[in-house]
């Protein structure tokens, strides 16, 4: 009698409990198109718990809170560098997992997912709220390391991530993996190597992210977005607000610039403090920087720029900025430019500065310190700059500086022009702005949000044949035709870039 109970009570558990009871934790195969299905934080703890499913396929069902498992007691998912990586695929399906503590001052490799690599490794589709994470190496709130593979569409909002060396908001050591359309809100702090997305990214790419936080390091290479930009690595259409804070390679998007690395389609805006190689957009400069711009304060010691902080040749490899631009205030003592603290001996080609320049040795308007035959067709306003010299360059008038065949003539790539080029890589609103860069344009955006939506059609509607169309120009004006007034023409142009950006 005792075994039919006994039996008995088997069937009833498998009926009511499902497969769980056999040994498996979730519902589904754990493979593409059937995928392990995740609900709750016990979920997430379970898979952590057993290395055998870190090669499947999983999928969030609902918002998760990890807010019940602090210190260290939530399972990290992945081992430790080399062994034993995460090498699923893991999809948030646009849900969120909130409340994630992890505190253990001496521990390597922290995140949600401890350490992922592999070809097809991937962790999509996923938000973070308000972590809260301390430890020491390779720190970020998703992946400590993401040694190979992708992180696409994540997010963090609110918390803050600190450690010591390698320390990101959403990831802390990148190498040879991928980080796309991704955001950070949170703060970020460290020793070295500190960036508001990304810690240190080599040999990979980081593309289309932005990070809006704070970022401190108190040693070297600290970033808006990225600590280091390490060797070969790649990063492009992203950009910074986040306040920087640091000592040594301090940058509003990127700290330290490793030779090789370049850099691309990239702004920054927050303001910059540091010591030594500060800059607005890039505190070192070791490898290719183009087509950005910075527009943040910047204060140092030494070797402080707009744009760049010290541009500086490796063995090897040559140091490249060019078609770029800052517009930001620059103060500090020695080696201070409006564009480029110091520059060693390495190209600085089509490039220009407009922001009040302070110093007291090495003080210039484009460049403080450094060899005038690297710095080719390029330009500094001396109204604004309030700076009369420069290492480089040549000083104009703010008249002379929103001029378009200022630049043409000295071999600037502009939309509507092919002496110089059929890139379109300048676009100027003359007698208005200074130059800027063409992919900052995006028709009928005439508040400068990146996007065209009702706001823009309110303003669109007050110009309407409106004649003036020579103030009207690029992002700042109603006539997207350059017809000399707005009117059908342009509404129809307007309507094709509806919603634009979004």
């Amino acid at each position: 009698m005792r075994g039919k109970i006994a039996v008995l009570s088997v069937l009833v558990g498998v009926l009511c409990f499902g497969s769980a009871v056999l040994g498996q934790p979730w519902d589904g195969n754990g493979v593409e198109g059937d995928p392990y299905q995740i609900w709750t934080a016990a979920d997430m703890q379970a898979i952590g718990a057993d290395a055998n499913y870190w090669d499947a396929h999983f999928e969030l069902m609902a918002d998760v809170d990890l807010s019940a498992y602090g210190g260290t007691s939530y399972n990290l998912i992945g081992g430790t560098f080399p062994d034993n990586p995460f090498n699923g695929v893991f999809d948030g399906n646009g849900h969120t997992i909130s409340n994630f503590t992890y505190e253990s001052t001496g521990t390597y490799y922290v995140g949600i997912f401890r350490y992922v690599d592999g070809v097809d490794a991937e962790i999509k589709n996923l938000g973070l709220l308000d972590p809260n994470v301390d430890a020491w190496n390779d720190i970020g709130s998703l992946v400590g390391m993401l040694g190979g593979g992708a992180v696409s569409r994540c997010y963090v909002e609110g918390g803050s991530v600190s450690g010591d060396t390698r320390i990101g908001g959403l990831v802390g050591f990148s190498a040879e993996a991928v980080v796309s359309d991704c955001y950070s809100t949170g703060s970020v702090s460290g020793r070295s190597f500190v960036g508001g997305l990304v810690g240190l990214s080599s040999r990979g790419v980081v593309s289309d992210c932005y990070s809006t936080g704070s970022v401190s390091g108190s040693a070297n290479g600290a970033g808006g977005l990225v600590g280091e930009n390490g060797y070969e690595n790649r990063i492009s259409d992203s950009y910074s607000t986040a306040g920087v804070a640091g000592e040594y390679e301090v940058g509003g998007l990127v700290g330290w610039n490793d030779k090789r690395g370049t850099i691309s389609n990239c702004h920054s805006s927050g303001d910059v403090s540091g010591t030594t190689g500060v800059g607005g957009l890039v505190g070192l400069n070791d490898g290719i920087v183009g087509e950005c711009f910075a527009s943040g304060g910047i204060v140092g010691y030494t070797d402080v720029g707009g744009l760049a902080g010290r541009n500086r040749r490796r063995i090897a490899a040559s140091a490249i900025l060019s078609n770029s631009y800052a517009t930001g205030s620059v103060s500090g003592n020695e080696s201070v430019g409006g564009l480029l603290g110091s520059n060693g001996s390495v190209n600085v080609t089509r490039c220009y500065a407009t922001g009040s320049v302070s110093g007291s040795t090495y003080v210039g308007g484009l460049v403080g310190e450094g060899n005038d035959v690297y710095v080719i067709g390029s330009f500094w306003d001396v109204n604004t700059s309030g700076e009369p010299n420069s290492a480089g360059g040549t000083g104009l008038t703010t008249v002379e500086m929103q001029t378009e065949s200022t630049f043409t003539d000295a071999g600037w790539d502009f939309v509507g022009e092919l002496v110089n080029g059929p890139n379109d890589i300048w676009a100027i609103c003359e007698g208005v702005n200074y130059p800027k860069l063409a992919w900052q344009f995006i028709i009928g955006d005439f508040d400068g949000d990146n996007k065209v939506d009702f706001v823009d059609f309110d303003i669109f509607a007050t110009r309407w044949l409106d004649g003036d169309g020579s103030f009207y120009c690029g992002s700042g004006g109603a006539d997207l035709t350059n017809d000399g007034q707005v009117g059908l023409d342009d509404l129809r142009e307007f309507s094709n870039n509806w919603l634009a950006g979004l």
